[in-house]
């Protein structure tokens, strides 16, 4: 009769553990939310990638802007593979995705997209955006400016990122649905 009362009690607290173990593993998932280019919202748990949000926009009054990507790498959804070109005071919005896998070898590996911008046929500028791994204390920091700091970029160009010239200059903590954006000027 003891074996049997030993087996029971086992098999029960065996049972309680994995129904309480189910119950937390439910209640612990992480959703983000992240706002995508036509306002859908999505939930997604993430921990392999991370969103942006792209925003170009030509703000002359004369010229047109072509827009190619040239590069990128770790990235699910490097934006449009075709050509941008926009006329005067035109936008355009699309999404990025990075790729933060094992499986894919970018788990803290550096993350980036590169364009070049032909502005009026004479003048170009190349840019970058760039998400890298610093360490466990920083964490991801995120950079948006021209690929070479050194050479001046010919075309005037703005970076914006979550709302200030500056973060997309000096890095910021990245973060998924992060609002990143280029104004090309007269």
């Amino acid at each position: 009769m003891k074996p049997l009362r030993k087996y029971i009690a086992y098999s029960l607290s065996l049972s309680m553990i994995l129904f309480a173990s189910n119950a937390f593993t439910k209640d612990s998932i992480v959703q983000n939310d992240h706002k995508i280019e036509n306002n859908k919202t999505i939930n997604k748990p993430s921990v392999f990638s991370a969103y942006y949000n792209a925003h170009f926009r030509n703000n002359s009054k004369t010229a047109k802007v072509t827009i190619t990507r040239t590069g990128f790498q770790c990235m699910y959804n490097a934006g449009p593979s075709d050509d941008i070109n926009l006329a005067p005071q035109q936008e355009i919005n699309f999404s990025l995705e990075d790729n933060n896998n094992f499986l894919a070898h970018c788990h803290s590996w550096d993350k980036w997209v590169t364009w070049s911008i032909m502005y009026n046929q004479s003048k170009y500028c190349d840019v970058e955006l760039r998400t890298a791994y610093i360490d466990m204390m920083t964490g991801w920091r995120t950079y948006f400016a021209p690929v070479n700091v050194d050479i001046d970029c010919q075309i005037p160009i703005k970076f914006i990122c979550d709302g200030s010239e500056s973060k997309c200059q000096n890095g910021y903590v990245s973060r998924d649905g992060t609002q990143i954006s280029m104004e090309i000027n007269d």
